[in-house]
């Protein structure tokens, strides 16, 4: 499959920066407080700049009376010394480049408000480990987290749909990353150059995937998809290694007491896969047990010091 090359974040071109600094006042008339820049409509008020380039940031919720619902086009790039953004409840959008190449930025919040996110809105945040995206965003725009090195975890909620070109293009920190069975498609490069990227998984039926989405992986790349679901194929998919994840399965006289009190138990599974076990006494209350790798030969062996009761009930998660 071709590698498509796509130019690192931090070469992103200063003419499309400028372009995209001059949309920030497209409507509205323009204020300025003696922190932030902002456009103000009849009934609310987008932030457009700020003054503060170190430390952290908290945009309030209310300007001049009207809510703040907007983050603008570029309204934060380049404050490369700031630290930490706290969002009020009020936003329900964030711009493009909205927050591109903050390199510095370790924490932010993206209220559960937010529907849209706007093409490389996080680009180049360097020090960004973790992003849980709202369950109101709908779409993951191109380059919208790209060059995001030091990010190793990622929620995508199942509302979205579509995976955009270069999304996560270079973020050598994820190891594993979960797509949601409501998204339909992935985009050209989407995850490529994810050098610690090891497994994709997949818990509904195969997206459309586009030219490169994985390219440059870490050695051992995987694509984990359920046996329920359609259009994967095994041991290929769309040109990466593909395996289907079956259900364990308690095998015969699979089930022995444990010395150290409770049971060891004995399943077959999926070779090498990570499962998140939960146990329960009545099929209502269930306890997390841990996450338990399976061998290579398949064999998935669960230790439940807790096993006393006459009937334990046991079920797993990706």
């Amino acid at each position: 499959m071709k590698n498509i090359p796509i130019d690192s974040i931090a070469s992103f071109p200063q003419a499309l920066l400028a372009a995209a600094v001059m949309l920030i006042a497209a409507c509205g008339s323009a204020h300025a407080d003696s922190t932030f820049t902002y456009t103000s409509t009849a009934d609310a008020v987008t932030i457009t700049g700020c003054s503060v380039k170190t430390g952290a940031v908290t945009v309030p919720a209310m300007i001049g009376g009207l809510p703040v619902t907007s983050i603008g086009d570029s309204a934060f790039a380049l404050g490369r010394g700031i630290t930490s953004i706290t969002l009020p409840d009020s936003v329900t959008s964030i711009g493009r480049v909205a927050f591109w190449e903050c390199s510095a930025l370790a924490s932010i919040n993206i209220p559960n408000s937010v529907t849209s996110i706007g093409h490389m809105a996080f680009g180049g945040c360097l020090s960004l480990t973790s992003i849980t995206i709202p369950s109101g965003v709908t779409s993951i725009g191109y380059n919208t987290f790209a060059g995001c090195t030091g990010l190793t975890s990622v929620a995508i909620p199942s509302g979205v749909t579509s995976i955009e070109e270069a999304a996560f293009q270079a973020c050598s920190g994820l190891t594993s990353i979960t797509i949601p069975s409501s998204v339909t498609s992935i985009g050209d490069a989407a995850f490529a150059d994810c050098t610690g990227l090891t497994s994709a998984i997949f818990p509904g039926d195969a997206p459309a995937l586009g030219v490169a989405t994985f390219d440059n992986t870490a050695p051992g790349f995987t694509v984990y998809y359920q046996s329920w679901t359609k259009g994967f194929t095994s041991p290929i998919w769309n040109g990466y290694p593909a395996v289907c994840i079956y259900p364990p399965t308690l095998l015969l006289g699979g089930t022995v007491d444990n010395p150290g009190g409770g049971k060891i138990l004995t399943f077959a599974a999926t070779a090498d896969f990570i499962y998140q076990v939960e146990v329960s006494d009545d099929l209502e209350a269930w306890t997390e047990l841990g996450s338990v790798t399976a061998g290579s030969d398949g064999r998935l062996v669960i230790t439940d010091t807790g096993a006393t009761a006459a009937s334990r009930f046991y079920r797993f998660k990706k």
